[in-house]
């Protein structure tokens, strides 16, 4: 199988399901060699179509001083069939959500795209407005792999923004078993800004 035959097949696999179920981690790393990471948010996905679907995100304790006790942030969304409600960790009762397709984009960046990963394969709406966002250039296929045990395909391909994006597809079901996504952010300032930020604070410059 060529790395096109492998992504038709994990979308497919995603589209023609009845139900699904996972659970999984986020780690959000700020340097490509570091063991330590900034953010982990834990989640899970129950999905049963056509659109009954509860997510729930859990993000780490935040304390404000050494002694205080602080507990995970939990957040969650989930669709009836009917009515769909979300709960961020910060809010006593539900709301009512426009749509089950507004409720994962708008937990998107807060769960640190868990919602919408998997998601967006299972919902054809969903799947037509991101289109652009998730569509990966120039993808080919890696050395297979093995990830928790389990025999993977690997591919490599590059994002919209020129991010690295490297997909782990389970052999056994064509679902995907881990993803890992290299981001290079650009200098705050340009060379111009630079030079000027040097004249008047040439601290600060050094930092950028």
């Amino acid at each position: 199988m060529d790395a096109a035959d492998i992504m038709f097949s994990l979308a497919q696999a995603y589209a023609n399901c009845k139900s699904y179920c996972d659970r999984g981690i986020v780690r959000h790393f700020g340097d490509g060699d570091s063991e330590s990471y900034r953010h982990r948010v834990a989640f899970k996905t129950i999905f049963e179509r056509p659109d009954k679907m509860y997510f729930e995100w859990m993000e780490s304790p935040v304390k404000t001083n050494e002694e205080q006790e602080a507990s995970h942030r939990v957040s969650a969304f989930w669709c009836d069939g009917k009515t769909t409600q979300r709960q961020f960790y910060s809010q006593s009762d539900p709301v009512i959500s426009q749509s089950l397709e507004h409720a994962i984009t708008a937990s998107a960046g807060l769960s640190k795209g868990a919602s919408v990963t998997v998601a967006a394969y299972m919902l054809p709406t969903l799947r037509n407005q991101m289109r652009t966002l998730l569509r990966l250039q120039d993808v080919r296929r890696l050395d297979d792999a093995v990830v928790d045990g389990v025999e993977c395909y690997m591919l490599k391909g590059q994002t919209w923004n020129k991010a690295t994006e490297d997909l782990y597809v389970d052999k056994s079901n064509n679902c995907l078993k881990r993803m890992r996504v290299e981001i290079v952010i650009p200098p705050g300032v340009n060379e111009a800004q630079y030079e000027a930020l040097k004249k008047a604070d040439p601290v600060s410059a050094e930092e950028y």
